[in-house]
């Protein structure tokens, strides 16, 4: 009546309810760990709860797809500098290239900073470029 055969049926009802059977305990594992170690990673627990998991037959990939379904993945830190305040009381000058097209090298230059991360040192570097030539002067 449903295009599917009553065997297909159950045996699809039996899986659905054995892989919920199995996230609950993979993820009351997860909870027990998290509680010591709230920021461990997904490998680090496979790591961890091994034994365990083997014994109930569960990989590492199985391991992540469960934490991703439930929403469980740590999410990495992101490493990020603010290098410009923009929101200063300074002067800000005019742009005096306003609609100026450079016809011929060393008309124009443009300068910029980036920050170089060094082991707990702060390090600029500054450059100076031909605009025409797109050369560092």
């Amino acid at each position: 009546m449903f295009g599917m055969s009553r065997q297909s049926y159950y045996r699809s009802a039996w899986r659905k309810k054995r892989c919920k059977e199995l996230s609950v305990k993979v993820i009351s594992m997860v909870c027990d760990i998290r509680r010591e170690l709230p920021r461990v990673g997904t490998r680090k627990l496979y790591y961890i709860l091994h034994e365990n998991l083997s014994e109930i037959g569960v990989g590492r990939d199985k391991l992540f797809n469960i934490l991703k379904a439930n929403g469980m993945l740590i999410k990495p830190a992101r490493s990020y500098r603010m290098t410009t305040n923009s929101k200063h009381m300074f002067h800000k000058h005019r742009n005096l290239i306003l609609g100026l097209t450079p016809s011929r090298p060393e008309q124009v230059w443009a300068g910029d900073i980036t920050y170089i991360g060094n082991k707990g040192k702060h390090r600029y570097l500054s450059l100076i470029t031909d605009v025409y030539s797109k050369k560092i002067v």
